[in-house]
């Protein structure tokens, strides 16, 4: 099926331009294959310490509750000369006692032409995160666990560029202190599991380059080296390898990482590392320390696929192993929880649903301007889209 869609989109192209992404595939392919050939030979020469942090576990039949928490957002915003429309749907997906039970929430926006499409953009991701964290607060009680998708603080990093724009409106901050609110509370709860998926994590390169001086692994994601490295049914527990008190040890570790791939080798580079780590906090006002509680691990399920990392409150790794243990936890096509599988699934938007929605607002809104007297014109006016041929 997937190799028939590609054939369709190749298809629905120009020959010329077929012919010529044909061209650009292949030296693609050989620098891809360069580039392997440079990973390959670095992969080899990861010190041996790195497999003591590995612990190989079995599969259990043990029975927990667990909700996945997920949502979804516009493909694109719907510009329309009166408006700008966005909807959001974020959703709780609960396995319990052998049943499945949903949970739905939606939300839409409407904004005014004036802002540009990326201070709207960071509200709408701003406003999901919420949603998503006020679903899984509302689990807490019902479930022995939850799992929300992606890291726990990740909604701050946008935010601490749309501030250094000058675009971060009261109302925002507001908002954002709402959501920074919730997400302490999950922290507490202990109860709670952040699967990131899109991760950039790179504590490992900085490792190998403050205990050996070398820095060929600095570039190298974490999963990619321990999707190498770990044999199935294993976790990877950063606590082995970082056992300093310095605070989120894996986000100092990472901008380690990220200073020497900048070429900034300085004696001083953890201090730095960590003013880097901690700066969206301390500009945006808001405090550390639930995010000093915060560690990762890294599970790899089955052979053939990628690890799965996943942020924790520093629960006891005996804790954590009850749950990823679990026979069916992981998706064996994935790598990830299957229930977050499942509930991404879910909640998705189809990617022309806005401008549907749209329509749908157009459709009601015109019955009752005119049962108000309200010139139609007026109406059709404000639903008007900029750009037609992208409508």
């Amino acid at each position: 099926m997937t190799f028939e869609i590609e054939e369709i989109t190749w298809h629905q192209l120009p020959l010329d331009l077929q012919a010529q992404f044909y061209e650009r595939a292949e030296k693609d392919s050989d620098s891809i294959l360069k580039r392997a050939i440079e990973i390959y030979e670095k992969l080899k020469g990861l010190p041996e310490e790195l497999r003591f942090c590995i612990k190989k576990f079995e599969f259990s039949e043990k029975d927990l509750s667990i909700a996945a928490i997920d949502g979804s957002k516009s493909m694109s915003i719907s510009n329309r000369l009166g408006m700008k429309v966005a909807v959001l749907s974020a959703g709780a997906l609960i396995l319990k006692d052998n049943k499945r039970e949903e949970k739905f929430k939606t939300y839409s926006i409407k904004e005014k032409q004036k802002f540009s499409d990326a201070t709207v953009s960071y509200r709408i991701s701003l406003l999901l995160s919420y949603l998503e964290r006020k679903i899984a607060l509302e689990m807490l009680n019902d479930v022995d666990y939850v799992l929300i998708d992606g890291s726990f603080y990740g909604f701050i990093y946008p935010l601490l560029r749309l501030k250094k724009e000058g675009l971060l409106s009261d109302k925002m901050k507001e908002l954002l202190e709402q959501v920074f609110d919730l997400t302490s509370k999950l922290i507490d709860s202990k109860k709670v599991l952040a699967i990131v998926k899109r991760t950039r994590t790179r504590a490992i390169g900085a490792w190998i380059f403050l205990k050996k001086n070398d820095p060929r692994h600095v570039e190298l994601l974490d999963r990619m080296i321990l999707t190498f490295m770990m044999p199935e049914r294993s976790v990877f527990d950063y606590r082995d390898l970082i056992k300093n008190g310095m605070g989120n040890a894996i986000q100092i570790y990472n901008q380690v990482s990220s200073l020497i791939s900048k070429g900034e080798l300085k004696d001083n580079i953890i201090e730095i590392a960590k003013e880097k780590a901690y700066e969206p906090f301390e500009s945006l006002g808001l405090k550390t320390d639930h995010f000093d509680k915060l560690s990762r691990i890294h599970v790899k399920a089955y052979s053939d696929v990628a690890t799965c990392e996943i942020e924790h409150p520093n629960l006891d790794i005996d804790e954590l192993l009850k749950v990823v243990s679990i026979k069916d936890f992981f998706n064996p096509a994935t790598g990830l929880p299957l229930v977050l599988d499942m509930v991404d699934n879910l909640v998705s938007l189809p990617s022309k649903f806005t401008e549907d929605y749209v329509k749908e607002i157009e459709a009601r809104t015109i019955p009752k301007a005119m049962k108000d007297q309200i010139p139609l014109e007026v109406v059709k006016i404000l639903f008007f889209n900029i750009n037609p041929q992208k409508g």
